[in-house]
């Protein structure tokens, strides 16, 4: 397996995983923020990241698939299912990460399961994410927050490419 992420120039992360998943047809939109905002909603010990003096929010919509934890059996149900989330850009003792403010899912026992036994901020969601031609039509409305909804359509305007090392792509996607 190591081989074949060498090869696409995709690096294995070191140490034991845990989790298995794919994520299919993935928007990755980004928004600059003022440093301020941000630092009011993220834990003290937590330092934002920045990029050029800039702090940053993405919104991923995708559909994830492959969904499943080392040495056990697919999630029964959740072959694929749409997935949302909300994030912001982070170091914890001089290591990059990523801070969750939401993360949808359209699979209750998904949904659950990673609130539960991982802490994220999961919520479950009426989700859908359907193909257009090139593009997808995506649509999240959460079911405990009415006011929680997120709606966009999007399509490849690139071919695939790698981001250079130092580029702000590569940095907002590296983690």
């Amino acid at each position: 397996m190591t081989e074949r992420f060498q090869q696409k120039n995709v690096s294995v992360p070191e140490g034991i995983w845990i989790m298995r998943q794919t994520w299919n047809d993935v928007l990755f939109a980004h928004w600059p923020v003022d440093v301020s905002i941000l630092r009011a909603l993220v834990p003290s010990v937590l330092e934002l990241d920045t990029y050029n003096g800039q702090v940053w929010i993405s919104m991923l919509p995708f559909m994830l698939t492959n969904l499943r934890a080392r040495y056990l059996p697919a999630i029964p149900g959740a072959r694929a299912f749409p997935e949302l989330n909300l994030r912001t850009y982070v170091t914890y003792k001089g290591k990059p990460g990523i801070y969750f403010f939401s993360l949808d899912a359209d699979h209750r026992l998904a949904a659950l399961g990673a609130r539960t036994f991982f802490h994220l901020p999961y919520f479950y969601a009426d989700m859908k994410a359907e193909k257009n031609g090139d593009g997808i039509d995506y649509v999240s409305k959460r079911k405990d927050d009415k006011e929680a909804a997120f709606h966009a359509a999007y399509r490849p305007i690139s071919a695939p490419f790698t981001a250079e090392k130092d580029s702000l792509d590569y940095w907002l996607t590296e983690r």
